[in-house]
């Protein structure tokens, strides 16, 4: 299992796939209830094209982005991982049906 070291403290790192097809908002991961979700790598391919808006919770944390057939989108937070809120989910909106798929690499802070 992978780990990463935050000040003193080892937080083991998740790795969940992403597999989408509905419109609109898809939640990916629910951090457990009083913990905060922290993303290491996000990783994601479109097929057909689609537009893909990243959000914590329902609150956008990127435009909407353009994907054509195959594309798609690569984050590596390995040295500042993306901080969400406690309590709030990283969803993903997408402004059609189509396939999304990938992974997202994870640890929770309480």
């Amino acid at each position: 299992m992978r780990t990463l070291r935050v000040a003193d403290t080892v937080f083991p790192v998740q790795m969940t796939p992403i597999q989408l097809s509905a419109s609109g908002d898809n939640v990916v991961l629910t951090p457990t209830a009083g913990s905060a979700l922290r993303i290491v790598k996000l990783a994601f391919m479109c097929s057909p094209a689609n537009t893909v808006t990243i959000k914590q919770s329902s609150s956008p944390l990127s435009g909407p982005m353009p994907f054509g057939d195959k594309g798609g989108l690569f984050i590596d937070g390995d040295a500042w991982p993306i901080r969400f809120q406690r309590d709030a989910t990283l969803t993903l909106n997408l402004a059609s049906s189509g396939s999304v798929v990938g992974f997202v690499m994870w640890y929770e802070e309480p």
